[in-house]
């Protein structure tokens, strides 16, 4: 595993959540938020919060693919790339315990793995 083959991967795959998550971000409002289907409000920032997630998501999926060609010293972004996927992580958890959602357990664990990727891949690039 290169930095180069590990930057493609995780962006690419960043660059695709963050579509799906744009275009579905009602649907994942509607299906997070059971009781979000009958408030047209609720449904509304719920979705606009999830276009701003995909906003979020597709940064990524750049800064990644920009690095794709970065002769040495990409092992910081990779670390930086795994930290900041486990803060995300982090906070789904906290609101899948403690709040009535229920956040997308796929999405959950392709970020896990990327995270742990990227953390690989930093150490590869070290």
């Amino acid at each position: 595993m290169n930095a180069k083959t590990a930057a493609t991967v995780i962006g690419g795959v960043y660059l695709l959540q963050a579509v799906g998550i744009f275009f579905g971000a009602a649907d994942i409002t509607s299906m997070a938020f059971e009781n979000s289907a009958g408030n047209e409000d609720a449904l509304w920032v719920g979705t606009l919060m999830h276009q701003a997630l995909a906003g979020i998501t597709f940064g990524i999926g750049c800064i990644m693919m920009s690095v794709r060609n970065m002769q040495g010293g990409a092992a910081p972004i990779f670390r930086g790339f795994a930290i900041g996927s486990l803060g995300i992580i982090g906070v789904a958890c906290y609101h899948w315990a403690t709040q009535p959602v229920q956040p997308p357990i796929g999405l959950l664990v392709i970020m896990v793995s990327l995270a742990i990727y990227g953390w690989l891949a930093a150490g590869k690039a070290a």
